[in-house]
């Protein structure tokens, strides 16, 4: 169901959880551990998708404040028109809302 729903959204399933992984993020962003964490993935799997991301234009990372080796990753305004459309599309599951 997954794959019909974002079917022509040029995103895998690992990308796509990403992406909600960054939208879902605090204000600020997450960086990269905590993405690993969050969505139960090695930080080197997290690592190559951020990259690909970045690169689409639909993450950007900043710098953490007090830590320049560190960067918070949040969705781009095309990043979050994107999820916006996928989470639409799921509207009747309430996937997007949390509920199970």
């Amino acid at each position: 169901m997954l794959q019909e729903r974002t079917a022509g959204k040029g995103l895998s399933e690992p990308e796509l959880a990403l992406l909600w992984a960054c939208a879902a993020s605090p204000p600020g962003g997450r960086g990269q551990r905590e993405l690993a964490e969050f969505l139960a993935v090695s930080p080197a799997q997290i690592s190559v998708l951020v990259e690909r991301l970045d690169r689409a234009g639909l993450l950007q990372g900043r710098l953490a404040p007090g830590d320049r080796r560190r960067r918070l990753w949040e969705p781009t305004a095309a990043g979050t028109a994107l999820w916006r459309s996928i989470a639409e599309s799921f509207d009747d599951l309430e996937l997007h809302r949390g509920a199970a």
